[in-house]
């Protein structure tokens, strides 16, 4: 029977689940299940993605960074058990953490700094190449870090409650047990310190509801604090991400592009909803990261 050609695609305008199907433009997707975007505007199937499967003990991983020697490329985790290395296939536990609720991971030196949560019985540390683990009782908890210009900055992390929950802790430079930094960030309005990236050679500090930027040359007394956005911030640990010149965020379900300190939402075609369903036990129901130059948000 003779009939007409229809032309599907390309489908350069992505998903639109915000629109009434029926209004869609001709190049919008409702959906799109484990496809991707070409550089054509044709849409291909996806990478796979695989179980690369956990731990022989403990439950609740979370993976704290890549830990780079000249001779290993390791993945730093950390769940109930303690913290865990994975190379070639293999889990491998870190003596001497079953105490320790990791919050955060940084590397410097040669050397792989553990940053404890504030509900850790045990102290952060450092653990070497040789994956053993030094207790450093001094290293400040908190719940996230950078290395910037030669110091360790720790910020509270929503664990932490009380008035030291805005308090960002710095310290001496090369010398990540002496701490002469202590700054609040906005103390008493509410909202706890969430994170920290680096970003334009500043230290870009997230609370909850507000965002903003510490600056300084040598002297960190000198620093100069600045509110960037009095309205945007992080939902949790795991909600900001660097990619190239741009940081990309998430907060109250919108996702956010920010490129030299300005805010543009970039999901409002694709709006979030509730997923009761999970794997279990998640430690945080919310995240963003990245999987090569691909943006993956829950």
């Amino acid at each position: 029977m003779p009939g007409d050609p229809i032309r599907l695609g390309p489908f350069v305008g992505g998903i639109n689940q915000l629109s009434d199907p029926s209004a869609l433009q001709d190049n919008e997707l409702v959906d799109a299940i484990n496809l991707e975007l070409d550089l054509d505007g044709s849409y291909i199937g996806r990478p796979p993605f695989f179980n690369i499967g956990e731990p022989s003990s403990g439950t609740g991983l979370r993976l704290l960074g890549y830990y780079i020697t000249p001779t290993h490329t390791r993945l730093i985790a950390a769940n109930s058990g303690g913290i865990w290395s994975y190379e070639s296939g293999v889990w491998t536990f870190v003596t001497g953490t079953s105490s320790v609720i990791a919050a955060a991971m940084v590397q410097y030196n040669d050397l792989c700094y553990i940053i404890a949560s504030p509900l850790s019985a045990g102290a952060g540390g450092t653990i070497d190449d040789t994956l053993t683990y030094a207790v450093l009782s001094a290293i400040k908890k908190g719940g996230a870090a950078v290395v910037h210009k030669e110091r360790l900055f720790i910020v509270p992390g929503p664990d932490k409650t009380g008035v030291d929950s805005t308090l960002l802790q710095g310290s001496a430079p090369a010398d990540f047990v002496t701490y002469p930094i202590a700054v609040y960030i906005n103390k008493g309005d509410g909202q706890k310190l969430i994170d920290i990236v680096v970003y334009n050679d500043n230290l870009l500090l997230f609370k909850e509801d507000s965002t903003y930027v510490l600056a300084y040359d040598d002297d960190p007394s000198a620093a100069i604090t600045r509110k960037i956005n009095s309205t945007i911030g992080v939902a949790n640990l795991n909600c900001v991400v660097a990619y190239e010149n741009q940081l990309y965020l998430l907060h109250r379900n919108n996702v956010y592009e920010v490129t030299n300190y300005d805010f543009a939402k970039i999901n409002s075609k694709v709006p979030f909803v509730l997923d009761t369903t999970k794997p279990g036990p998640w430690i945080y129901s919310t995240f963003v990261t990245l999987l090569g130059d691909r943006l993956i948000v829950r």
